[in-house]
This record gives structure tokens, sequence and C-alpha cells, in this order.
């Protein structure tokens, strides 16, 4: 069973993650207020964060947000481009990733694709799914390989993200190294019909 800490980590994540907009702010009203209830690391690193998100301007989140995370090949969102790039494998871990909600009785009702790891993270702190931890732990080479960006980058979402890492289960595999040595797959064929590409 996931532990009620973790979930609410996770559903912290998954709004921070999201594409700043302009009521995106007043969602973390209840993650500022359960602050306390988190351990004192981790604690540190969401008030961090959330300083850095008040500190900007909607526009200027926006700005560092397309910077960070929209169409790098060692830094994107979408779970399922590390370890298959945009080639025909993709498509079938994102169906992947629909029946596993599904099977669940959830449905995003978000716009992007079912890999974007915001819609995860949501997945799982609902739901609290055996099956959503392990899609994470299938996934875990891409999340390493995000922070390791994150931290070249200097980025503020970076503690985020090692959190996030800590607490799912599994150490540092060949897989692992090799996308941090030569990123995903770069064959591009065999997604038409599944949304956006991302580039070098």
């Amino acid at each position: 069973m996931l532990d009620l800490e973790t979930r609410r980590l996770f559903a912290a994540a998954s709004i921070a993650l999201r594409y700043p907009e302009r009521d995106w702010l007043r969602s973390f009203e209840e993650v500022e207020h359960d602050l306390d209830k988190f351990n004192p690391e981790t604690k540190e690193m969401l008030w961090d964060l959330l300083s850095f998100f008040g500190s900007k301007s909607i526009m200027e989140l926006q700005e560092d947000y397309v910077a960070t995370f929209d169409r790098k090949r060692r830094a994107c969102l979408y779970m399922s481009y590390y370890l298959n790039g945009d080639t025909r494998r993709r498509g079938m871990a994102l169906l992947n990733f629909k029946h596993i909600y599904a099977a669940e009785g959830w449905e995003s009702v978000s716009e992007e694709l079912d890999d974007y790891l915001p819609i995860l993270l949501e997945f799982i702190a609902v739901t609290a799914s055996p099956l959503g931890m392990n899609l994470l732990i299938e996934h875990k080479a891409g999340l390493t390989l995000l922070t390791y960006a994150l931290r070249d980058m200097k980025s503020p979402y970076k503690g985020l993200i090692e959190e996030l890492n800590k607490r799912i289960p599994g150490e540092m595999t060949t897989q692992t190294l090799k996308l941090i040595e030569s990123g995903p797959p770069k064959e591009k064929v065999g997604l038409e019909g599944y949304g956006q590409k991302v580039g070098a």
C-alpha cells in the first residue's frame, strides 16, 4: 500500500509539473496548507519550489517551463518517450497507459498524452494503484535521465524530480546507463494519431 505522504507528494507534483496557467497558482493553496505533513527535507524542497513559483510572473514561469521541458530529448515529461522515442513501440506503450487507467476505472480529463508524468502522478495519488506505481518503476530509467538533465540545467524543478525518483523502487540499471549515454531512440515513425513529437 502506498503511504499517504508519497500520495500527497505525487498529488503536489502532478500540479507543479503542469504548464503554468493563470489559475494554476491557486492549486497550490492546499499544498502549502499541508506542508507540515511532509518530512522536513521534502517540506523544504516543496517550499523552495513554491517560493520560486511565487517570485515569477505567469509569463516568466511559462517561458521557463517551455525552455526546460518542451521538445528536449533528455528533459521531457512523456515517460514512454525515453524508452521508445518516436517509434512504433511508443504507440503500444501509450495504449498500455490508457488500458491501465481504464482497468482502475479512471480517465484523465487532460488533453495531454496518457504517458505525461503529471497525469500518471495524479492517477497514482487518486487511486493508490499498484499498477500505476509499476508504470513508474518501468519508466524509472527515463525519470533518472530527467533528473540528470535538470541538474545540468540547474532547474528549480530538479529537487522535485529527485524526490520523486527516491520514492520509486529500483536501482541504477544498464538500461538507465544506456539512456544517460545516448538518450532515447531517434527513429521517428509510427506515432501518427498519438499527438505531438519531441525534438532534439
